[in-house]
């Protein structure tokens, strides 16, 4: 009398392949299906800190939205990332220009006509 041991099935070598092609699919844990796009609240806060910069504290809400163009870059949401990112640079340096102005002539010059 033999006794029988259960057994394993075996792996099955092309249990990842799809039914369209024969190349395997690769799954991996940091799969997802919002991988190349940020978060939509930090792509807005984004823009309104760099726009908000014009007039407003120039240097902090420049810097606040270099960091969320630069979170959107990490999040590979390049296009929004880059444009926030040169968005927050050129508002807020034109926003300390017309502070400078301000603090020297009353008001800015685009203002005196």
């Amino acid at each position: 009398m033999t006794i029988s041991h259960p057994v394993a099935p075996a792996p099955q070598p092309f249990a990842d392949l799809t039914e369209d092609d024969d190349r395997p699919v690769r799954r991996s844990r940091r799969t997802s299906p919002h991988i190349g796009t940020a978060h939509p609240a930090l792509i807005v806060f984004g823009y309104l800190c760099a726009l908000l910069s014009l007039g407003f504290f120039p240097p902090g809400l420049g810097l606040a939205g270099l960091i969320f163009g630069t979170v959107c870059l990490a999040q590979r949401a390049t296009v929004n990332g880059i444009l926030i990112v040169i968005l927050s640079a050129v508002c807020a340096s034109i926003g300390m220009i017309w502070g400078i102005e301000a603090a020297i002539f009353g008001r800015p010059l685009f203002l005196l006509r």
